[in-house]
């Protein structure tokens, strides 16, 4: 870890490490160097406390407590099997592996219907069909706010509140995960229907 990223981010690892209960100015002093790592995930450049983490055995995985750069305190929950994780901002670990499980299962569903989305796109790009895709199609499609709010920031299109079709389209292919705000926006607006939201959500409830 560079000395220069801890000094530049001094406040928002302070605001982070001030999270563990009843860490003395030793342990907090050592946690620069031990536990701290820094990561940009999914568009989220954060700071990750690894020695404070709460384990679930029931979804094989582990929500550590994280900060972006501007000071958004959250938990990053990591499936054991999986390389990314995904940023909650919910107050407690147990809030947060739930609002995990419930993401992830909603992803798995929209994953079912992805060759029929990749022609979408295509047909979005040509011209051949319209859709308008809102921040509130995104926020439904199982993608975490942190990083929809930082992809919206990388690419220029912050403080959007809608994107045309075509420019959705023509995004996912700087990252695939738009196609799940497409896909919402689809079914939306009746251009999918929906799947059995009912089984499906509970069949992939229970593969989490």
């Amino acid at each position: 870890m560079k000395q220069s990223d801890i000094f530049a981010h001094r406040a928002a690892i302070g605001a982070l490490l001030d999270t563990r209960e009843g860490a003395s100015l030793l342990e907090r002093d050592l946690a620069h160097v031990a536990s701290l790592q820094r990561l940009t995930v999914d568009w989220v450049p954060m700071w990750v406390d690894r020695d404070h983490a709460v384990r679930s055995d029931k979804l094989s995985a582990t929500a550590y407590r994280a900060i972006t750069d501007d000071g958004v305190l959250l938990w990053y929950v990591c499936r054991d099997e999986k390389r990314v994780g995904y940023h909650s901002i919910a107050p407690t670990a147990v809030a947060a592996f739930a609002d995990a499980a419930e993401k992830w299962a909603r992803r798995r569903e929209i994953k079912r219907n992805w060759d029929r989305l990749k022609r979408l796109r295509t047909d979005l790009i040509l011209g051949r069909t319209s859709l308008t895709v809102t921040l509130d199609d995104a926020h439904a499609s199982g993608l975490c706010v942190l990083g929809i709010k930082g992809f919206m920031r990388r690419v220029g299109i912050a403080g959007r509140t809608q994107i045309s079709g075509r420019l959705a389209a023509m995004l996912m292919f700087v990252e695939p995960q738009v196609g799940f705000a497409i896909h919402e926006a689809a079914v939306a607006r009746g251009v999918f229907v929906r799947a059995a939201a009912g089984a499906g959500t509970r069949a992939a409830s229970a593969s989490v």
